[in-house]
């Protein structure tokens, strides 16, 4: 179905016309044509069509009007669904217009040019886009297509120039200036027509004209371009009258590609090895998925060499397909370089070899095998050319330089809001947002367009379509327009066809490989994150699989990156929801077994070890997804492997929420073995501890006997080493040292990593109950961990051995510990650090740093680790974690004077009472001091049933930020 709103709405399906009568029927129609197939809330509808009069109507006037609409363009047209109404395959005159003038701008044959660029202009049948259409309502609309076919005048004027059709480009140009008689360029057409006629005096007059208009009406004089013509024609410049010739176009005029209207963001590293290398070498390609910027990147090379050297553009986009000698017409012509000849490679190869031309080539990978062959006649025969390409592939010629462009970076979840805001891959989205929106307030949405753009991957071409709904729905609801994130359009209309849609540009991709690669691709699908290309190869199951994978990086369908040295891949966002789509149910049951399987094997029977926990963290969506897809295929086997795995990862990183959540979902599933569940029961012993400390005892009673007669010393040892926190944190020192003994015990026929774990266990309650047993147990549990060389077995044995040393009254040694450790982490392999150094410190080793800060004299500096536990374990302000910190924060506050010391204090004191954490005796003593110091005041007064965990972690974070704490 045709519509037409380049005059009055109307609406043709063939010779037959279906316009809607009625105001609000034409009204309504034009707002579903202006968003482009997109969907629109009927009460968006309601607001914009009927404007004021909307108030106190209800939604069943819109359902009334676009039944109406649907009598008379047919039921189909206009589809419902819970995202509001969309027009279904509509045809606009108006983007058609918008097209042709774009197409016709990038035309380098002056004949072909000038066609298209008329019966673009045919398509007006009044100058008034929507002329029967309430103007509020298209009024952008209208000012936007006014302003292209502006555009297309002077670019009809122009080529009439060119051709020497004086005549006719002053008809053109004065029509322009009359139209717009502020429009510079307008005036500069009319002047040159005037010229060429011999009419110097009018071509003078006409420039005085402007200058005045412009003060009278601006206050400003004509600009650059206009002021240097005038006084050409003041010389005499003889140029002026000489139409410009065929060959011209090589000077980078005429083939200019289009000219960015943004700001490129983050490019830095690419655009300055493009610069360095346009020096150096002759081929050099950019190679990046389709959206992700290449095209961007040699608009902005075209820039930067202005005035240094020459540049000519060529668009491959519609070159055919096939043959060669045509294809190389293609490019002639695009070059303005149309010679009849029976050699059209030799033509080309002749018409640039005396030029130092720097060639920018788009699109490439259209017809990769005719580029690089005709690259590589350019490279031979014309020494001083230098060939820049942008293709999703590289040429792979004999001294081609590759420059890959990967998608934007986004931010880590729960990055601080600094982190996100400095993200590229947000900077480029708000700024999106902002030239669709300049009004509206992004600060209170960083989150939600970091989640938008880990979503899209980074990928620039899906940010900017994103950004571009900003038009038709509030910031809040734009995520929802990812719902079906392959059909993701423009709703601007001058985007280029290839730039339309998301789905375009990853189906052409798609659509061209061999089927073994497509196979292959959708069944990597199944991936939620990076993969290596053992898992890869594992997943497509075929012989021929790594060969497949390392195509698919090629034709950067697989997106290649690194991770703390290790190499890995990954789909990006839309490819993979590409990938989903196109997966048949088998091949997806399949895959998916293969896919748990992989991560289930990866790690059986294994228990914590850096190799783990880092392997874990890198796939942690993936290990997630295998859980889930065992879970629905009822697969037990692999249900035991994966939840023990992921479940070392959940005790390093204290997720207890996460751990006991799956832990009970796992366990209620009736899949697991008692031996198996049993196991899974003394891990989840470690999240009981922190959510429910009460069950701790009773559920090592419960497994033990299991454990026991299954010979099980490992998970045995495991079991009663929470059952010894959990019993030491609640005063019960004698329960404590005899769990810790039986962890000891058991511990001794399994691992020396796990005598350290459990040694260190009953060094913290053996520091009060029996200081010098508690020393020796903490002297060898340091021994033994040493040996290890694991940082995870370091990390997590040097919590208690520090904390057995603060019981034993020496936080210096403490200190010595915890400092050991770090300088442990920093040696470590890149890989490994990433995942497990400094930078991520686990919370329970920071916070015992924060006692040892406090101690050592040090205030403001625990107050800063006592924050910092906290942002890293967000569920822990309502448990005995959390009232441990708040207690050693109000002590550093105290010591400070601080002013949020009091209120601290009383609410820490409450908390210590509702979770049932009993203090050691230097921390009540600790705290006494602290209610001492701050005695002087009234301390504030909480209730048991208000104190609110979360508003004392808003009170801490407050103070660690504070003058206070920078300055001290």
């Amino acid at each position: 179905m045709e519509f037409r709103v380049l005059g009055e709405l109307r609406v043709f399906d063939g010779a037959a016309e279906r316009t809607p009568r009625g105001q609000r029927s034409r009204d309504l129609l034009a707002v579903l044509l202006q968003r482009r197939g997109q969907p629109v809330d009927p009460r968006t509808l309601l607001d914009e069509v009927w404007g004021t009069a909307a108030q106190g109507l209800e939604v069943s006037v819109v359902h009334t009007q676009v039944a109406r609409v649907r009598r008379a363009l047919g039921n189909a047209a206009v589809e419902r669904s819970d995202a509001g109404y969309r027009l279904v395959d509509a045809c606009i005159d108006a983007d058609e217009f918008v097209d042709s003038v774009r197409r016709a701008r990038q035309m380098r044959s002056a004949d072909q040019a000038l066609a298209l660029v008329e019966r673009a202009l045919a398509r007006w049948r009044s100058d008034s886009p929507y002329a029967d259409v309430t103007s509020t309502l298209v009024e952008a609309d209208v000012a936007r297509l006014r302003e292209v076919r502006s555009d297309a005048r002077e670019l009809q004027a122009s080529v009439l120039l060119d051709r020497g059709e004086a005549h006719q480009a002053l008809e053109v140009a004065v029509a322009l200036v009359a139209e717009n008689p502020m429009r510079e360029r307008g005036h500069e057409l009319l002047m040159m027509a005037q010229w060429r006629l011999a009419r110097q005096s009018d071509a003078l007059a006409s420039y005085d004209r402007l200058r005045h208009a412009l003060r009278d009406e601006l206050g400003v004089d004509p600009g650059a371009s206009a002021r240097g013509l005038h006084a050409r024609m003041l010389a005499q410049d003889p140029s002026l009258m000489a139409p410009a010739s065929p060959a011209a176009a090589l000077d980078g005029s005429r083939t200019a590609p289009p000219a960015p209207a943004t700001r490129l963001v983050d490019r830095e590293q690419e655009r300055d090895t493009l610069l360095r290398l346009v020096g150096e070498r002759r081929l050099i390609t950019l190679v990046g998925p389709g959206g992700v910027g290449k095209s961007r990147l040699l608009a902005d090379l075209h820039q930067q060499l202005a005035g240094i050297r020459p540049t000519a553009y060529v668009d491959l986009s519609p070159a055919p397909d096939s043959d060669s000698d045509r294809f190389t017409e293609t490019v002639l012509e695009a070059l303005g370089l149309s010679l009849g000849t029976d050699d059209p490679s030799g033509s080309l190869v002749a018409a640039l070899a005396e030029t130092d031309l720097v060639l920018l080539v788009d699109e490439a990978e259209r017809n990769l095998a005719a580029t690089a062959a005709l690259c590589s006649q350019i490279a031979a025969g014309c020494p001083e050319v230098t060939i820049v390409v942008a293709s999703r592939r590289s040429l792979d010629l004999v001294g081609e330089a590759i420059i890959d462009v990967p998608p934007l970076a986004c931010p880590a979840r729960g990055a601080d809001p600094r982190a996100v805001a400095a993200s590229p891959a947000v900077q480029l989205l708000a700024e999106r947002i902002a030239d669709h929106a300049p009004l509206a307030d992004l600060g209170p949405r960083a989150e939600l367009l970091a989640e938008i753009a880990r979503r899209v991957d980074g990928l620039p071409l899906a940010l900017e379509l994103v950004a571009g709904h900003v038009r038709t729905r509030p910031i809040s609801e734009l995520a929802g327009v990812l719902a079906d994130p392959v059909n993701l359009t423009a709703v601007e209309v001058d985007r280029p066809e290839r730039h339309r849609s998301l789905g375009h540009v990853v189906r052409w991709s798609v659509e061209r490989i061999p089927a073994a690669q497509a196979a292959a691709l959708r069944r990597l699908g199944v991936f939620a994150g990076s993969f290596s290309m053992q898992a890869g190869v594992a997943v497509i199951g075929t012989d021929d699989a790594e060969d497949l994978i390392r195509a698919l990086v090629r034709e950067c369908l697989v997106h290649m990156e690194r991770a703390g040295g290790v190499l890995l891949l990954r789909l990006l966002a839309p490819i993979r929801d590409l990938a989903l789509a196109e997966i048949g149910a088998v091949e997806l049951v399949e895959a998916c077994r293969r896919h748990r399987h992989w991560h289930a094997e990866r790690w059986r029977g294994a228990q914590r070890s850096d190799d783990l926990i880092v392997c874990v963290r890198h796939h942690y969506d993936d290990y997630l997804a295998a859980l889930e897809s065992a879970l629905e295929a009822r697969d037990d086997g692999a249900v035991a492997d994966l939840v023990m795995t992921v479940g070392w990862l959940w005790i390093y990183t204290e997720r207890s929420r996460t751990g006991m959540a799956w832990s009970d979902r796992v366990l209620a599933s009736g899949l697991l073995d008692p031996v198996p569940a049993a196991r899974l029961r003394a891990l989840r012993c470690s999240w009981l501890f922190h959510q429910s400390p009460d069950r701790v005892v009773p559920e090592v009673e419960a497994v033990a006997a299991v454990l026991t007669e299954a010979r099980d010393a490992a998970y045995l040892a495991i079991a009663h080493l929470s059952a010894c926190a959990e019993r030491h944190e609640s005063g019960d020192l004698v329960a404590s040292m005899t769990h810790g003994d039986l962890a000891v015990a058991a511990s001794r026929e399994a691992s020396e990593e796990l005598q350290a774990d459990a040694l260190s266990a009953f060094a913290c309650t053996a520091a009060v109950a029996a200081p010098d047993v508690g020393e020796a147990a903490a002297r060898e549990a340091w021994a033994l961990v040493r040996r290890s060389g694991s940082l995870t077995a370091i990390n997590a044995v040097a919590t208690n051995v520090s904390w057995a040393l603060l019981g034993l009254g020496r936080p210096e040694d403490a200190r010595d510990v915890l400092t050991l450790t770090l300088d442990e982490g920093r040696r470590l392999p890149a890989e490994v650090a990433e995942a497990l150094g400094p930078d991520s410190l686990p919370a329970f080793l920071r916070l015992n740093l924060a006692w040892c800060e406090l101690l050592c004299g040090e205030p403001a500096a625990a107050v800063r680790s006592f924050a910092k536990v906290l942002e890293a374990s967000p569920d822990a302000v309502e448990d005995r974690k959390g009232a441990d910190v708040f207690v050693g924060a109000a002590a550093a506050l105290a010591e400070l004077d601080d002013p949020a010391a009091p209120e601290l204090l009383a609410g820490a004191a409450t908390l210590v009472e509702r979770t049932a954490l009993t203090l050691m005796p230097w921390q009540e003593k600790l705290l006494a001091q602290a209610i001492e110091r701050a005695g002087g005041r009234d301390l504030w007064s909480w209730s048991e049933d208000l104190v609110s965990g979360q508003r004392l972690a808003d009170l801490l974070a407050g103070a660690s930020g504070s003058a206070v704490m920078t300055g001290r």
